[in-house]
């Protein structure tokens, strides 16, 4: 097996490393100081780095791939490629802190939300992105944390006159993985990082974490809050709101509401609110819902149902004492966030 300090050594000069692997297949010790891994000779260009026996080109990541990620997107990009002497994908991240994480999936939640409901017929990809908006709001709230995330992509040949093939590799190989990299010049060329090997780590949860019935416990070793009576806005909506908030709509100078309601952003901002806070205030058996009603339901029912709030243009209507109009969302936009669903 390779050393770290002849595998950094080979980085720098591809051509010693069949010598290096003859040497540990005969058994001949190949010991190598720190102080002689680094190149022999190198030269700095502008879009390149000239390294003893080889040159490499560096390109930095400006957009990860969109959408839901499948495991082995990469598969094809990390493969060894015929035009690349030796290829080096090299990951950075940053954990973001908690409180600006819960920010970020917040505002990324609403802006996806936005996209979704600007339109009357909303696009795959409209519906795909919500989804893992929502995910990731679920995941977040549950414990998982966020990271800020890059890539630095290095290709080396040995043949300088190869390196516009290695250029075409990569930009072609990125597009596969759905990668945005843009090729370093200047200083930031010098992002070129030999890499050893990839470092794998897992969550080290302990047993203690959890109770009886599996079910995570908190940093003081309690239960969690019980789970969600309404398992989405949706349902909320549907399920109770617009049973027991019955008033006439559709009038002319009357008041308004949408059975689309989920497609006006103040609005599903609106409901989202409601909705959790009776969720929060439901555990409360003596004044919660008193004070959901005063404080909440009092307070964003009379600005939804105002002849000039969101719902001003809508036609909708119904009759005295019947719910008020409801019509479903598109199939996969509010999924059921109840921990016995997930």
């Amino acid at each position: 097996m390779r050393s770290r300090a002849s595998r950094i050594r080979i980085a720098y000069d591809p051509e010693i490393a069949e010598l290096v692997d003859d040497a540990h297949q005969s058994g001949e010790p190949f010991e190598l100081r720190w102080s002689d891994v680094g190149p022999s000779g190198a030269q700095a260009n502008w879009d390149s780095y000239r390294h003893d026996s080889a040159l490499s080109v560096t390109w930095q990541m400006t957009e990860a791939p969109r959408g839901i990620v499948q495991a082995n997107i990469l598969t094809r990009f990390l493969a060894p490629h015929r035009d690349i002497a030796r290829k080096r994908v090299t990951w950075l991240y940053r954990p973001i802190d908690v409180a600006r994480a819960a920010a970020i999936v917040q505002a990324d939640l609403r802006a996806a939300n936005f996209n979704m409901t600007s339109s009357e017929r909303p696009t795959a990809r409209d519906v795909v992105g919500t989804r893992a908006a929502m995910a990731t709001a679920e995941e977040e709230a549950n414990g998982a944390g966020l990271v800020n995330f890059g890539m630095v992509v290095t290709a080396t040949v040995t043949d300088p006159s190869r390196v516009a093939d290695a250029k075409a590799a990569i930009e072609n190989l990125s597009s596969t993985a759905r990668l945005r990299l843009r090729w370093s010049t200047g200083p930031a060329r010098r992002g070129r990082v030999p890499t050893g090997p990839a470092v794998s780590y897992e969550d080290d949860m302990r047993d203690d974490e959890f109770d009886e019935q599996g079910t995570a416990l908190d940093s003081t070793g309690e239960t969690p809050e019980p789970d969600l009576f309404y398992g989405s806005v949706d349902e909320f909506v549907r399920e109770y709101l617009i049973k027991v908030y019955r008033r006439p709509v559709g009038a002319q100078g009357g008041m308004k509401w949408a059975a689309r309601w989920w497609e006006y952003p103040e609005a599903l901002s609106r409901l989202d609110a409601l909705w959790r806070a009776w969720e929060h205030l439901r555990l409360d058996p003596a004044t919660g819902m008193s004070l959901w009603w005063r404080d909440h339901a009092d307070h964003h029912m009379p600005v939804l149902l105002s002849p000039s709030g969101p719902f001003a243009a809508s036609n909708d209507q119904n009759k005295r004492g019947e719910p008020l109009p409801y019509e479903a969302p598109v199939d996969g936009l509010f999924p059921d966030l109840r921990r016995k669903n997930r």
